[in-house]
């Protein structure tokens, strides 16, 4: 009995770490390094990379990075007299509080990630942002996620 708790372990234990490292050692694609071209004038690419202790946290992070970036764009007010620290915080409250009604449309394309030897996570997400933020952009599939 406790033979097959150990293989039953063994097993969950090892369909966890495919899924964790599941592109381990599978190239980049071309989309990592060469932002693709847009086929419609409503969206434009955009790609964001994070890394994180786990591929949560990882993806967490560079979709805020992609929320963040694009609540930059919109526009935000910051004085030049201040410090780059002051500045830095001004414009995080004013994401957190003044962008709390911004309509931003964001279609995640494609992800590729890989882990380190440390077990952290680096991720890189391929976004369709919409360009006006006023209607749906109508985001079209990105067929080559995968082309190396």
């Amino acid at each position: 009995m406790n033979t097959l708790k150990n293989n039953l372990l063994c097993i969950i234990l090892l369909c966890m770490a495919q899924c964790v490292f599941g592109q381990s050692g599978v190239a980049e694609p071309k989309w990592v390094r060469q932002l693709p071209n847009s086929p419609s004038p409503a969206y434009y690419y955009r790609i964001t990379y994070s890394e994180g202790r786990d591929y949560e946290n990882a993806y967490t992070k560079a979709f805020a990075k992609a929320i963040y970036e694009n609540a930059c764009k919109r526009g935000i007010t910051v004085d030049v007299t201040m410090s780059q620290s002051d500045i830095e915080s001004d414009v995080a409250n004013q994401v957190n509080v003044d962008q709390r009604t911004m309509k931003l449309f964001i279609n995640k394309a494609c992800e590729w990630w890989t882990t380190s030897a440390n077990g952290h996570v680096k991720i890189y997400i391929l976004w369709q942002i919409g360009k006006n933020g006023v209607k749906d952009p109508d985001f079209e599939p990105y067929e080559h996620c995968y082309d190396y």
